[in-house]
């Protein structure tokens, strides 16, 4: 009767600190396969893997469905029946979850080996200062690597002059801090977030969001990633300097989706967001529309700010 009685605690344990790790795949046939086994190597061994590839025609579904083959008990393929894009397909991954945590991977990194055990750590601590029953997010640094694994920068928030804790709802709304290869998110913060809507900028930026409003984030100062620089990156470090901010690169053009992120973000949660909320966003949003000092002065009001003085002088220096 003990040995049953101990039996079921370790069960009921291990349900209660199952992590479900989403995959989205697209071309990822030259790095999927070591990132899916840096995964499958975490010192915490309450992982699932829910990957959907989202219609890859390099060797990407030979590759995930040999190594669902190895995994069989680990690895679960979602049916991959039309092109989705990165929000859509992370957001598919999403609804297929039942794990009390969450995770997103990028296909082309390298996790290090305590990452979901260290992010458990942190997110069970909230838990215990805020209850469980509201949207809690762990967010952590990253090591910048080249194709190859080879250090190219210890730090991504240094690398990016990005302060992690900058989480405000203010602050997120003008600009994502939280890497979503690094997230580790709660039940209550999937069920609310999700589905990822097309307006949003981003799935992580999204979740962010959500969790920024109705919830708690917190960072933890270390990276857990080796995050990979290479040619095919959908997203990626840019650096914090005058030729990546002025330069070639025209960074202001994603600021229109912010604002359809916004309007989205609005509509949806309309009911139970705080009134002051609800004006924070109607003045984000009227910045559209205002003369440039008047714009200015919003953001000034509001603190709708990004991160580092360059980026901000770039923004004062152009209308939105």
């Amino acid at each position: 009767m003990v040995e049953f009685g101990n039996a079921f605690i370790r069960i009921k344990k291990k349900m209660s600190e199952q992590v479900d790790i989403l995959i989205a795949t697209y071309q990822g046939g030259n790095y999927v396969e070591e990132q899916i086994e840096s995964i499958l190597l975490q010192t915490h061994f309450h992982v699932n893997l829910i990957i959907r590839d989202d219609g890859s025609t390099d060797e990407t579904p030979s590759i995930l469905m040999n190594l669902n083959q190895t995994y069989p008990n680990k690895i679960t393929l979602l049916p991959s029946e039309k092109h989705l894009g990165i929000k859509g397909n992370f957001s598919t991954l999403m609804q297929h979850s039942r794990a009390p945590y969450l995770a997103f991977s990028d296909q082309d990194d390298k996790w290090l080996p305590h990452k979901i055990e260290e992010s458990l750590d942190l997110i069970k601590s909230m838990e215990r200062q805020y209850g469980s029953h509201l949207p809690l997010l762990v967010h952590t640094d990253l090591t910048l690597v080249d194709q190859n694994l080879k250090e190219m920068a210890p730090s991504f928030w240094r690398y990016e002059n990005f302060n992690p804790d900058a989480t405000g709802f203010n602050r997120l709304l003008v600009q994502n801090v939280v890497t979503g290869c690094t997230m580790l998110m709660n039940r209550c913060l999937a069920d609310l977030a999700q589905p990822i809507p097309p307006e949003a900028v981003m799935h992580d930026w999204w979740v962010g969001l959500v969790a920024s409003c109705f919830g708690h984030i917190q960072s933890l100062e270390k990276p857990t990633v080796l995050y990979r620089q290479h040619e095919t990156n959908h997203t990626g470090a840019k650096g914090y300097s005058l030729w990546n901010l002025f330069g070639e690169e025209k960074n202001s053009s994603w600021l229109p989706q912010t604002f359809a992120q916004a309007r989205d973000f609005l509509e949806r949660y309309r009911h139970s967001l705080p009134q002051e909320i609800r004006d924070l966003i109607k003045d984000y949003l009227s910045i559209e529309q205002l003369p440039y000092l008047k714009q200015k002065q919003l953001i000034i009001k509001h603190h709708f700010f990004e991160q580092g003085f360059l980026r901000n002088l770039r923004s004062f220096l152009s209308k939105q």
